[in-house]
This record gives structure tokens, sequence and C-alpha cells, in this order.
């Protein structure tokens, strides 16, 4: 993907809500100030909606990675029922 100022959040964030994601590891700079924080923020606003792992720091992620059910092919991510509910909702 892009880098995060030349769309690369919103890419990402498309993949998710495509389910084409299931874990995300998103490191950054926590002492500066991101000029599209805006983006990091909805990114972390998809992530937390689709239920998606998601680690932004190495502890987040090596639990992640060590967990048996990363690598447990009977495990299934659940999608909150909000977002069927919200497709189909009548306007």
């Amino acid at each position: 993907v892009h880098s995060g100022p030349l769309g690369g959040d919103q890419e990402i964030g498309a993949m998710i809500a495509n389910d084409m994601i299931d874990v995300l590891f998103f490191f950054c700079d926590n002492l500066i100030q991101q000029g599209h924080q805006n983006d990091v923020s909805a990114l972390v606003r998809l992530a937390s909606l689709y239920n998606i792992a998601f680690a932004t720091n190495r502890t987040t992620a090596d639990m992640i990675l060590t967990s048996p059910l990363f690598k447990d092919p009977n495990y299934k991510r659940i999608l909150p029922s909000a977002i069927e509910n919200y497709k189909n909702r009548k306007l």
C-alpha cells in the first residue's frame, strides 16, 4: 500500500471493510504528532469496529503472534452484528 499521507491508511481501511485483513500490526512514532492523525484515528476505529486483532506496539504484536489462536484453523473472527444490521438498515 501507499505511505499513510498518500492514502495508505485508507487503503488498509478498505481492506478491513472488505474482509481482507484479520490481523493488523500498525506501528508509528507516538512521540510526534502524525500529519495524517485523522486517518490513523479512522483506521483504529475500523479495526475496532470489525474486530481485527490490532497491535500498535511490539508487546501486543508478540502476544498475537504467540497466541495458540493465531495458527488455529478453526478460530474465526466474529464480526459484530451491528455491521450487518447497519448494512441492512431501511433508509
